[in-house]
């Protein structure tokens, strides 16, 4: 390298650096990587105060890499998905089956979404925004829990949580089966039952 400027910080005092000349090298022993900086002049502290320092110098090593640097922990969230397939790790395997699952929570909740997306002119969109907001609630939670029993290795499959998603996709495919044909979500048990005693009451051939 050819006229270098380094600007760095040594135990709370500015320094600057300039070289006519400077080439990398590494350590045999330690492996560390050092610039060697050749007729410069370093200037260390503030201009005007009483320890202001100018050094001219015909060679100054400066590390650059230290090869021995302490390893750098990654909590699990932040690994990459192919560290995460691990079934000896129940953390590593729960993190993973968590983030598959959120992937298939988003046509379930399309499904909800459409089948809840009818509005009742007598109660307005009150109703359905309240009773959309209890289900996402009700399936987050549910699918949460089944990931932190896998987590904790106390399931030994990660059934129960396709489980969740399966029982949440029938009750989404449910709601939209009522919707199509303008039902309400929960049936009248009270009308059925007047139903089927008014089928009773019909004579035989009539």
């Amino acid at each position: 390298y050819e006229d270098v400027f380094i600007n760095q910080k040594s135990f709370d005092r500015d320094g600057v650096v300039v070289a006519k000349s400077a080439y990398r090298t590494t350590e045999p022993d330690t492996e560390d990587q050092f610039l060697i900086l050749l007729n410069g002049t370093r200037y260390e502290g503030v201009a005007g105060s009483p320890d202001y320092r100018i050094v001219k110098y015909e060679k100054y090593a400066l590390r650059l890499e230290n090869a021995n640097k302490p390893a750098v922990y990654y909590p699990i969230r932040a690994l990459p998905n192919k560290l995460l397939f691990d079934e000896d790790s129940p953390q590593k395997y729960g993190e993973w089956i968590w983030r598959i699952a959120k992937i298939f929570t988003l046509p379930v909740l399309t499904l909800f979404a459409l089948g809840l997306s009818h509005v009742d002119l007598r109660h307005g969109r009150a109703r359905g925004g309240a009773v959309a907001l209890l289900v996402y609630l009700t399936y987050n939670n549910f699918l949460g829990y089944a990931v932190a029993l896998l987590k904790k290795g106390q399931l030994s499959s990660s059934a129960p949580v396709w489980g969740v998603h399966i029982g949440f996709a029938l009750f989404a495919i449910y709601c939209l089966y009522r919707r199509n044909y303008n039902l309400p979500l929960i049936p009248d048990i009270g009308s059925v039952f007047r139903n089927m005693r008014m089928l009773r009451a019909v004579p035989v051939g009539s």
